[in-house]
């Protein structure tokens, strides 16, 4: 849901960057940034702790993206469609490589 499925939020975030829509690209970001925590919490089995303090809280799981705050943070400070996409696509890519080592 995060990437590759028809209507995944990364997608959704991207075509708003292309359309240049600033609201929806707000919109999209946070529901693809709430679906990214829901998956990094549950491929560590941990309890999710809801949505204060997410990155500094999800650091001390034991399988984590590498440098995952510099990805969580980008995706909101892009401008750029390329830079939002290039966000999106790190970020969907660092937490599926967490699902496949926390198995």
């Amino acid at each position: 849901m995060l990437r590759d499925s028809f209507g995944a939020f990364g997608g959704q975030v991207i075509k708003a960057a292309q359309r240049g829509d600033a609201v929806a690209i707000s919109h999209r970001s946070a529901a693809f940034l709430g679906s990214y925590f829901d998956v990094l919490f549950a491929a560590n089995r941990a309890t999710h702790p809801g949505e204060k303090r997410l990155v500094q809280l999800a650091a001390r799981l034991p399988h984590v993206p590498k440098r995952l705050e510099d990805a969580v943070l980008g995706l909101p400070s892009a401008r750029a469609s390329q830079d939002i996409a290039a966000c999106v696509d790190a970020l969907a890519d660092g937490v599926l490589k967490v699902l496949e080592t926390s198995r």
